[in-house]
């Protein structure tokens, strides 16, 4: 039997089993899937937990982040401002949960170009990372690999390709890591021979070849 026939639909394990799946499916370009998914899960949590329960505010988040990755910014935009207003009232302006959010919009920023308030909510998420989760944890290094990604999208490769190594070097995630050579925020870094030299000591520490351009 199902997680679902066991618990039931409205269960909270249920539902975060779900959403967590809609999220998954999103990451691996199935919108479609994935966006119906949330939304269901949604409703469910407004109705059964309420607007403001952090589950709920999670699939908002997650919801938020699949219509960026369809490229709806602004309506992405618009449901991230939303869900962090509610965060940060419920749930604290230093709470995890609130500083992702914080993180996506910036993500969200990003894509539409906004790259001055981009680079100031990954700026203030990174100080309070620092702070609470230490310099070494994979979500400060995130951090920093977010503010690098705010530089290369403006042409700064003095400022992003430092900010990189910085991340690479305090515990950015393997998978984050090796996936900088795609990433098309850093595009710009692609023909700067320092990006190859750190592509090429990822590639080495990781014992796994990737391809060249």
């Amino acid at each position: 039997m199902t997680q679902q026939n066991i618990l039931g639909s409205d269960n909270v394990d249920t539902l975060r089993s779900r959403g967590d799946l809609g999220a998954t499916l999103s990451d691996e370009g199935q919108y479609l899937e994935g966006e119906k998914l949330l939304r269901e899960v949604l409703e469910i949590e407004r109705r059964v937990l309420g607007p403001e329960h952090p589950e709920t505010l999670r699939s908002l988040a997650n919801l938020a982040a699949t219509l960026r990755q369809t490229g709806r910014y602004a309506e992405s935009e618009k449901l991230g401002r939303e869900t962090l207003e509610t965060l940060k009232r419920v749930l604290g302006a230093e709470h995890p949960q609130t500083l992702t959010s914080i993180h996506s919009l910036a993500t969200t920023l990003q894509a539409e170009g906004g790259y001055s308030e981009a680079g100031k909510l990954c700026g203030e998420v990174l100080e309070v990372r620092r702070r609470v989760l230490g310099p070494n944890h994979p979500d400060t290094a995130a951090s920093i690999y977010c503010l690098a990604r705010n530089a290369a999208l403006q042409g700064e490769n003095d400022v992003a390709i430092p900010l990189l190594r910085e991340a690479v070097g305090h515990g950015l995630p393997q998978d984050a890591s090796r996936g900088m050579e795609t990433d098309a925020s850093l595009r710009g870094l692609q023909k700067d021979a320092r990006f190859e030299e750190l592509m090429s000591e990822i590639r080495q520490r990781n014992g796994a070849p990737l391809e060249t351009h």
